[in-house]
């Protein structure tokens, strides 16, 4: 009996010790922004169990407010720090990638809008330009006639 409680025990030790390492490993992929890890070990311990529950949903939560790859989302935001406002987030499904997405969808027909009211207000003042030349042309051509 006392065989079986200490093998039990080392089986569990060695249980909770690959949960712990493949814990440390989800974090790490976690922070090089994949927020799609999560802990799939099993551990022995009633509170390690507990622990890895509770960190799964926190990052469930996460993937769901934010999105999958925190690279991408940066990756976004610094075209868009450039001014390009090209790019968008792939597959976003996160509210951020999402609202990212959105935004820079607005700010493309914000641009559109703009440049069609810079073109619309060029061709008005070459208009408006020859106006003022043919005016200039016929005023002096009235002035020199009544010299």
């Amino acid at each position: 009996a006392i065989n079986q409680n200490i093998e039990q025990t080392n089986k569990n030790l060695d249980q909770d010790t690959k949960a712990i390492e493949q814990s440390a490993q989800t974090a790490k992929e976690i922070e090089s922004g994949n927020l799609t890890a999560r802990i799939t070990a099993i551990p022995a311990n009633p509170q390690l169990i507990q622990l890895k529950e509770v960190l799964n949903r926190m990052l469930d939560d996460l993937q769901h407010k934010i999105g999958s790859d925190t690279n991408e989302i940066a990756r976004v935001f610094n075209s868009y720090t450039s001014l390009d406002f090209t790019t968008e987030v792939k597959d976003a499904k996160g509210r951020v990638e999402v609202v990212t997405n959105t935004l820079g969808d607005e700010i493309r027909k914000m641009l559109k809008t703009s440049a069609s009211f810079a073109n619309t207000l060029s061709t008005e003042a070459k208009t408006l330009q020859e106006a003022v030349n043919n005016l200039t042309n016929l005023t002096n051509a009235q002035a020199s006639s009544l010299e």
